[in-house]
């Protein structure tokens, strides 16, 4: 997870590549490629925290 309150991050997209889990992508500021973070195919990507960052505690286990 990016670690500093500084960021704000947005989601770009979802992106399927097959099996179990999907990737979820996010722009964020200071960064120059997507950032990414797996997911379940049937469940959303993680959102937004109040703090800007992606929240990774929606993230499921079977994608950790």
């Amino acid at each position: 997870m990016i670690n500093t309150t500084e960021k704000r991050c947005q989601f770009v997209r979802e992106r399927y590549l097959g099996g179990l889990c999907k990737t979820c992508w996010y722009k964020c500021p200071g960064y120059g490629a997507p950032v990414t973070f797996p997911q379940a195919k049937d469940k959303p990507c993680p959102p937004i925290g109040s703090n800007g960052l992606v929240d990774t505690s929606f993230i499921e286990l079977k994608c950790r």
